[in-house]
């Protein structure tokens, strides 16, 4: 059902915002010491006889409401990016072998270092962005088309798996490490974890604010948009490199998690069209209430124990991917 007009238009930013802020306060109140609006609103304020809520939401819940809220902003606008500039609706970071990327960085510093837990976060960053450079070179040497850059990203990616594979050969005890990570979860999240992936993930936001007039015009096709100045290759070199950014970012503090990138885009896109204008910032916003309500049932749904929010956005995806693939058997 797509929206034509501005007052729909608002009217469904509106609602989604609502949803937002919905899934905020439940993601506050839900957990193994459930709060009531009363109780969260006097350990916000830090009121006389709040002070096991202020500790419970300044120290647990906080951080895990604001961190699944940057990962979902991050992986829906990631996504919208890659479908745009490689002009394929299936293209994630899964694609083009960032989260594989991200994930063999972890798996060597788990075998390696595995008394060192404070480098995982930075060996994902540190993979994420090899993957990506070697997606830049190996893309620019062909020309850095669509086509191009899907089959480098394919071919890295296949790379990195067979090298988590040999590696979980090879130290079968760190296996149960490197499964952990890569389920995805906002469980332990700190104030000191999200700092810096807070910080890029701004940078990267205002990146993509600033760039979203020449993928525009990329959305016409290279001779076109070339002819109306956009330098095409740059472009699409920068677009790596705000993902990378974005995702490596998330997989620093959360772990994998799988399909946001791709669902996203493409149910936003049923309502407001392929306009960056309006697509980037409604993925923003329903990427924010996937990944929160997906934290939160993992939360509810299982307790005692807990559901990583990367197994639900697994399970969520999965089918969706399918169906894709089906109704678009013509196009790919």
């Amino acid at each position: 059902m797509k929206i034509n007009n501005l007052k729909e238009t608002a009217l469904l930013f509106a609602v989604c915002v609502a949803l937002a802020a919905v899934s905020v306060v439940v993601g506050l109140s839900a957990g193994s010491v459930p709060l009531t609006l009363p109780e969260i609103l006097g350990g916000i304020t830090g009121k006389d006889g709040f002070e096991m809520q202020t500790t419970i939401i300044n120290y647990i819940r906080f951080p895990r409401v604001i961190g699944s809220a940057l990962a979902g902003i991050s992986l829906a606008v990631s996504g919208v990016i890659l479908q745009t500039v490689t002009n394929n609706a299936l293209c994630s970071a899964n694609v083009l072998g960032i989260n594989s990327g991200a994930g063999l960085g972890v798996m060597l510093a788990i075998c390696f270092a595995p008394s060192a837990i404070s480098m995982y976060p930075a060996a994902a960053f540190a993979g994420a962005a090899a993957v990506t450079l070697l997606v830049i070179v190996l893309s620019g040497k062909a020309g850095a088309s669509r086509l191009a850059i899907v089959l480098s990203g394919i071919a890295i990616s296949s790379i990195c798996s067979a090298i988590i594979s040999f590696l979980s050969l090879r130290y079968p005890e760190q296996l149960v490490s490197y499964t952990a990570f890569t389920t995805g979860s906002f469980s332990g999240i700190q104030w000191e974890s999200l700092k810096i992936p807070a910080l890029i993930i701004a940078v990267c936001l205002a990146g993509t604010f600033i760039i979203t007039p020449q993928l525009e015009l990329l959305c016409l096709g290279d001779t076109m948009a070339m002819s109306l100045g956009v330098k095409v290759k740059q472009t699409r070199v920068i677009c790596l490199v705000i993902v990378s950014a974005l995702v490596a970012s998330v997989v620093s503090y959360a772990g994998i998690l799988s399909f946001v990138g791709l669902i996203i885009p493409h149910i936003a896109r049923k309502f407001v069209g392929s306009s960056l204008r309006k697509l980037l910032p409604l993925s923003a916003v329903m990427g924010f209430i996937l990944v929160e309500f997906a934290d939160i049932a993992g939360r509810v749904f299982f307790a005692p124990t807990e559901l990583p929010a990367g197994i639900i956005t697994a399970l969520a995806g999965s089918p969706f991917f399918l169906y894709l693939l089906i109704a678009r058997r013509s196009e790919v």
